[in-house]
């Protein structure tokens, strides 16, 4: 009786080579590492129009607007923290859009601003 209590623990764990392939797995995956996930605010129309008007009011990129900011400074602002708020919402928005390649889908919503400011 207790050889077969022993075999059918055993058994209810994965046998060690599938642990050590799932461990090198999450070594090289960079989504295992992924503490904390925020969602993105809902795509609606007056969002993204916010979205597309709003200027980066600090930092290198200062005065201009959140769209022209390169990715690449997204990314590493992604890694030092985005800012609290709906600039913070706006700014993982815009790089959520320019990793995806989806910067083509703000091009009208831009025309029309930039036709309104003129």
């Amino acid at each position: 009786m207790r050889a077969e209590a022993t075999s059918r623990r055993a058994s209810d764990q994965p046998p060690a080579s599938e642990n050590r392939q799932l461990t090198a797995i999450s070594r090289r995956c960079p989504v295992a590492s992924v503490t904390r996930v925020e969602p993105l605010p809902p795509p609606d129309a007056q969002y993204l129009d916010d979205l597309v008007r709003a200027i980066m009011p600090f930092g290198r990129y200062q005065g201009r607007h959140l769209y022209e900011i390169p990715e690449a400074y997204l990314v590493w602002m992604s890694r030092e923290g985005f800012p609290r708020g709906k600039l913070g919402d706006q700014l993982r928005t815009i790089l959520e859009i320019k990793m995806n390649g989806l910067s083509y889908l703000l091009d009208p919503l831009i025309a029309r601003a930039e036709a309104e400011r003129d």
